[in-house]
């Protein structure tokens, strides 16, 4: 009889003692999940970043997204004499290739002349011109809802060497077709032969 009612007494405690340890491990189960659900979201968000910056520079080298571009290139002639060719329109046909014609309304530019240009076909596009500090600097806005700017700026390196920095971008949309150092190194070209000058 003890040995029955001490068995009896033993088993519920072991019951209660499973029972408790049977309560907490839903907890524990849902606290691990938890954790490990936590670190899944953190995962899938960090390569999701890590493919969409991927993306972004992969269409921005393409054109599609590029927003502004930045050329630069040495030009071997004077700051005066890169300043004078590269703002002067008659010459822009000569290294731009898409343009087959560029003229102002007045001569010599300053801040408020209007640049028109047209390639193949016979629209004009239509610029101001928005900084203009001879030998240094000189800017144009197209006279559109594209918002795109170019910016010309000359720095001289030594009294036959020129930096130019090309800089264009719009506000909002995209370049639709942003320049390449083709075109710059042309420039360069034309400028530098020998008999330029004469």
């Amino acid at each position: 009889m003890l040995q029955k009612l001490t068995q009896h007494e033993v088993y519920p405690v072991n019951y209660c003692c499973f029972s408790k340890f049977h309560l907490k491990l839903p907890l524990l189960i849902n606290k691990e999940f938890n954790l490990m659900l936590k670190k899944l979201i953190f995962t899938l968000f960090f390569f999701a970043t890590i493919c969409m910056a991927a993306q972004n520079e992969y269409q921005s080298h393409n054109g599609e997204i590029m927003k502004e571009n930045t050329l630069e290139i040495i030009i071997n002639k004077p700051v005066a004499e890169v300043f004078e060719f590269t703002t002067n329109p008659i010459n822009t046909p000569s290294w731009i290739d898409c343009i087959l014609q560029e003229k102002t309304n007045e001569w010599p530019p300053r801040i408020g002349t209007i640049y028109k240009n047209h390639g193949n076909s016979d629209d004009w596009s239509v610029y101001s011109v928005t900084k203009y500090e001879k030998y240094k600097e000189f800017e144009l806005v197209k006279a559109d809802s594209s918002t795109y700017h170019v910016n010309y700026s000359y720095i001289p390196i030594s009294t036959n060497s020129t930096k130019l920095i090309y800089h264009e971008w719009v506000i909002h949309g995209k370049l639709e077709s942003p320049f390449t150092h083709q075109t710059l190194n042309q420039l360069k070209k034309i400028m530098e032969k020998t008999d330029y000058s004469s």
